[in-house]
């Protein structure tokens, strides 16, 4: 059996695990433990497969708390929500090992939630943590309480191997195994790419991931805009708005001429692959997205705006640029 544990901050944590579930696992069960929410995508994404795998609902991961209106990082919340998750998390590890005692396996596979690698440590199974960034370093960006910022720096130190994407922090303060993986996109489906380009003369993509809200002003532009159900876009044009229930966002970026978005791993990665032009929503108070925008920019892979601009986003100069 191949066990998962995936965070279920947002959902591009859980999507872009997908490709390896698909091929770590094989033929072999299944465990995935994430939020409700991300396993109702993946009983959907997998459900020609579903005999093979078993789901568990619980909550794996704080990550942040955004302020209601914007992707900026609320840091008192955010503060409060962990001292609760860390209080409740000796319960919940001890209900997983015995969920997971009697299962034949030989490692546990985190992206990137603190109760996957305690659960692992618990069982004496090897931790393989898969991700580009490591909360320890974002909360301690965050400057959060120092009791927070010592148990997130003692939880990686039981680290055994690190699968690190491209995009990723340095890691000077971890001395586990490291190996670096290549980006694993979603497949596209070519045929409904060239569809939606053949209907839409213009396309783009405004997304904010599942944990952000933003409101944006579109002027200067006539095409389509795709866009995420945490996102409300004022715009006198067609808009079609991408809920939960789509399993393959994938091929609206990959149809896309410009993508307007939080810096998160998963959609730019999926811009990079899909060679889709980047325009990238500066979030300050988080680590990661500064620490990827720096780095797309340097390869010259896209370029960044303030959210204020959002109110106004006059499209058709950076689709001319």
């Amino acid at each position: 059996m191949k066990v998962f544990y995936l965070s279920n901050h947002g959902f591009g944590h859980m999507i872009r695990s997908i490709p390896f579930i698909e091929r770590l696992s094989d033929k072999d069960k299944v465990y995935v433990a994430c939020g409700a929410n991300q396993i109702d995508f993946l009983k959907r994404y997998f459900e020609k497969k579903s005999s093979r795998f078993i789901f568990q609902e619980i909550k794996t991961d704080v990550g942040f708390i955004n302020y209601k209106n914007g992707i900026r990082v609320n840091r008192n919340k955010t503060q409060q929500a962990l001292y609760e998750f860390m209080l409740n998390l000796p319960q919940m590890v001890k209900e997983e090992v015995e969920q997971l005692k009697n299962f034949s396996f030989s490692e546990i596979y985190v992206d990137i939630s603190p109760l996957g690698i305690l659960v692992g440590k618990q069982l004496k199974k090897k931790v393989i943590v898969l991700t580009n960034f490591t909360w320890y370093k974002q909360y301690l960006h965050l400057k959060l309480d120092q009791t927070i910022i010592d148990f997130y720096y003692q939880l990686d130190q039981q680290i055994d191997e690190l699968w690190l994407y491209p995009l990723s922090f340095p890691f000077e303060y971890l001395h586990c195994i490291k190996r670096k993986v290549e980006f694993m996109p979603r497949p596209i489906d070519t045929k409904k790419v060239n569809a939606l380009r053949t209907k839409y003369q213009h396309i783009v993509s405004i997304m904010s991931g599942m944990s952000s809200n933003m409101v944006v002003q579109v002027t200067n532009f006539n095409g389509l805009i795709v866009t995420t159900n945490k996102v409300r876009v004022k715009y006198n044009g067609p808009i079609a708005i991408l809920g939960n229930e789509c399993l393959d966002s994938q091929n609206y970026i990959a149809a896309s001429d410009l993508v307007v978005t939080k810096s998160g791993f998963t959609t730019v990665s999926e811009c990079i692959y899909n060679k889709v032009k980047m325009l990238l929503i500066e979030r300050p108070s988080a680590y990661e997205d500064s620490y990827i925008i720096s780095e797309v920019k340097k390869q010259q892979l896209g370029e960044s705006i303030k959210q204020s601009e959002l109110k106004n986003l006059k499209l058709g100069q950076y689709l001319d640029d």
